[in-house]
């Protein structure tokens, strides 16, 4: 997952593979590694610039279902088999991928190598399981389980289904079950608390919604009873302040003098509420944020849902030996975005690591 501090330290594979050292690359105790010139002095550069000129050697400038991106060399090999599995040279189908990232800056985990993908970035976050965001992750359970319950009728697969199976027949029942999810917030977060007069009531008075209501944990609420429209939209709304971590939601539709206009929900004495501020765990560098935190000029936004590009890119990346950060990463599954070729991660992990110990 791009632009998260925690995540990508905690996925930074461990040092051990087969890829060979650059002889040209010695570093001493000063920090600086002196490189050859036979027509001058010998030169030096940082640590840091002398394992990003190793990086440098491995990437490659490719495409993939049309979208530019630079990779290491071996994994755009790898991507371009898929693309001949999808016979996208015929049918030039992006099975709804829009955006790529590919080889990120410094701190990125494997992505700093080039060995990792993030598709749909905007639309993709990770969902719960980061590293280093334990505090936050005990809010997340209950909204999930709410908006599974209240719109599809079942517990949500977020919290824990996703950790324990990443088999190809599991993985496919967990694609199946998180597009169900991704579908039903766009429900929950978009048609129903965008106009709770109308389709929201009616939801909730119909055989079926009454029956997911009830079923289903409400704020102020009894247990086993149907919350009215304006009860289900509070929760609606603290729910939206915990996902995204913000405080300044959608308008809200409402009848006025006959007339169905969009207002602010503080009008009607139905402020949102003040999102939570977590700590920065120990042994981390940045506070958790929430799933759906915006990111730089990336307004992320729950109404969209969070999956969003077809079970078919799923399959044909997992076949080829990537892995999906939703279900490949056991306890810290949830990164719906993230897709990688963890080995060669690995490798080039080792090689960095020689280059930085002076060769050793």
């Amino acid at each position: 997952m791009a632009g998260s501090g925690n995540q990508s330290s905690a996925r930074v594979p461990r040092p051990h593979g087969t890829l060979p050292n650059q002889g040209n690359v010695q570093i001493q105790a000063s920090g600086t590694a002196p490189l050859a010139n036979a027509n001058g002095p010998v030169q030096t550069i940082s640590v840091a610039q002398a394992v990003e000129q190793y990086i440098q050697t491995l990437l490659v400038d490719t495409s993939f279902l049309g979208i530019r991106i630079r990779v290491h060399g071996v994994l755009a090999k790898r991507l371009r088999e898929v693309e001949q599995f999808l016979h996208y040279d015929t049918n030039h189908e992006q099975h709804g991928i829009s955006t790529i990232i590919g080889k990120q800056g410094p701190g990125a985990g494997i992505h700093t190598y080039g060995c990792a993908i993030d598709v749909n970035y905007e639309t993709s976050p990770y969902l719960m399981h980061e590293s280093g965001e334990a505090a936050l992750d005990a809010t997340l359970p209950p909204v999930y389980n709410r908006i599974a319950m209240f719109i599809l009728g079942r517990a949500s697969v977020i919290p824990l289904d996703i950790t324990q199976y990443n088999s190809p027949a599991h993985r496919n029942a967990m694609y199946t079950s998180l597009k169900q999810e991704s579908d039903a917030m766009k429900w929950y977060f978009g048609v129903y608390m965008r106009d709770p007069n109308g389709m929201l009531d009616a939801y909730l008075k119909s055989a079926n919604g009454a029956d997911r209501a009830k079923k289903t944990s409400w704020a102020g609420v009894s247990a086993g009873t149907a919350p009215s429209a304006v009860d289900a939209l509070r929760q609606m709304q603290a729910d939206w302040v915990t996902l995204t971590g913000r405080s300044n939601g959608p308008q809200i539709a409402l009848w006025s003098s006959g007339t169905r206009a969009a207002r602010d929900p503080c009008d009607f004495g139905m402020c949102y509420p003040s999102a939570a501020v977590y700590p920065v765990q120990p042994g981390y560098k940045s506070a958790p944020d929430a799933p759906f935190v915006s990111k730089g000029k990336v307004i992320r936004d729950p109404s969209n849902g969070f999956l969003n590009f077809d079970h078919e890119i799923v399959d044909a990346l997992c076949d080829h030996g990537f892995l999906w950060g939703a279900v490949g990463f056991g306890s810290q599954s949830g990164d719906v975005m993230h897709f990688e070729l963890t080995e060669l991660g690995k490798e080039v992990h080792a090689a960095v690591k020689r280059i930085t110990s002076g060769g050793s």
